[in-house]
């Protein structure tokens, strides 16, 4: 059997990925999850699950596969030596209501620390890879310079804090453009990774919502906040130092 290193398993999954997208001509609602409004899982969800999973075991059966899907139990995830971390379709809703505004994720850890990721958004055909080797690469995305607009705010299905929720939208709307949500965190980090945002705050997000880009953005040296516990992640990420102080005082005096 031909083995393959890491960075040939990611690109060979991510292309198995877009295929499913490509092929894919009718998704329907499965099931509801935590919230029954925000937290659904489609077909699709469950055939790029089941795919990726199958064909890890193919063809690098010695990292544990672990999903939002299948297996999501984290606890100790940073003691695992092989992981690999996938949330199947990140925008699962906007898939069922027809918005352009979901993407797979997939993570390799190795003991916490995420050593290569593969983001694929099919809206655009667009591939965004991490290396700890190699660096950061894409396909076809393009980076703009321009970081004044608005700030993404993702906060967990479960989150119910709603003083917190107002008082960091008071912070946002102080610093920037104002608030975008568009029901898919990974989305905002990839617009955020374009240059079309300001900033990014997730409050109690699922890990394998954001994992992914956190290497991308340490190499681009932005300011960035992270912190996770138990299956859940903290985070905030701008170009901005201003906002990016202000905002991780609020998380911190909250």
């Amino acid at each position: 059997m031909k083995t393959y290193n890491i960075d040939q398993t990611l690109q060979l999954l991510s292309f198995k990925v877009m295929k499913i997208f490509d092929d894919c001509k009718h998704t329907q609602t499965i099931d509801h999850k935590e919230n029954q409004y925000r937290d659904i899982v489609t077909n699709l969800d469950l055939i790029i699950d089941s795919e990726l999973k199958n064909s890890l075991k193919k063809i690098n059966p010695n990292i544990i596969y672990k999903s939002e899907e299948s297996d999501f139990n984290l606890k100790d995830f940073n003691k695992i030596k092989k992981l690999l971390l996938v949330d199947p379709l990140d925008g699962s809703k906007n898939i069922e209501t027809n918005l352009p505004f979901n993407q797979t994720m997939i993570s390799y850890l190795e003991k916490g620390v995420v050593l290569n990721s593969a983001i694929i958004n099919p809206n655009n055909r667009e591939l965004l890879y991490y290396s700890k080797k190699l660096g950061t690469s894409s396909n076809k995305i393009v980076q703009k310079n321009n970081f004044t607009g608005p700030v993404y705010l993702a906060y967990g299905s479960t989150f119910s804090d709603n003083q917190f929720l107002t008082g960091i939208i008071e912070v946002i709307n102080a610093l920037s453009a104002g608030v975008y949500r568009w029901g898919s965190a990974g989305s905002g980090l990839m617009e955020l990774y374009k240059g079309n945002l300001k900033g990014f705050v997730g409050k109690s997000i699922k890990i394998w919502d954001a994992i992914s880009y956190i290497p991308i953005f340490e190499d681009l040296e932005t300011f960035i906040y992270h912190k996770t516990y138990e299956d859940k992640l903290d985070l905030i990420i701008s170009y901005d130092e201003e906002i990016f102080q202000e905002l991780k005082k609020y998380f911190h005096d909250k």
